[in-house]
């Protein structure tokens, strides 16, 4: 029983661990660019969003790396599901918490920018049947 417990303070630990020194994915690091020269950041600005991002991607690597670890050590499948679910809302708070953060740190002119340009609001329509998805103003956003 202490050999197991051992264990599983270990598999908790070291992908928490790992993800403590874990870079912005690159997704991340090209919507930082762009967020940086559509709205003209001035270097305050910039530095404070980047470091919302990182603090913010700690602990989307944390939920990844539980996650991971419920995966490996829970057999019942009802129990997992609950865990997991329970994650994964987590990091969608964790992102939209993100979202209102990097909205805190930018003046009304660059909010409208950014509300028009690059997050708009997504239509609350749902539509159907073939077509070009690349085109089409409901799928791309």
């Amino acid at each position: 029983m202490k050999l197991f417990s051992i264990y599983l303070i270990g598999m908790l630990l070291f992908p928490v661990a790992d993800s403590l020194f874990a870079q912005l994915p690159e997704q991340e690091k090209k919507f930082l660019a762009k967020l940086n020269t559509e709205l003209n950041l001035t270097s305050v600005q910039f530095a404070a969003i980047e470091k919302i991002y990182n603090s913010k991607q700690l602990e989307l690597n944390a939920c990844d790396s539980s996650i991971k670890v419920f995966e490996k050590t829970l057999d019942d499948e009802v129990q997992l599901q609950t865990k997991v679910s329970a994650l994964n809302q987590k990091k969608k708070d964790i992102r939209d918490m993100r979202e209102l953060d990097v909205r805190l740190q930018l003046n009304p002119a660059q909010l409208k920018i950014y509300d028009e340009k690059i997050k708009p609001v997504k239509p609350q329509v749902l539509h159907f049947g073939l077509h070009n998805r690349a085109d089409c103003k409901v799928c791309t956003q």
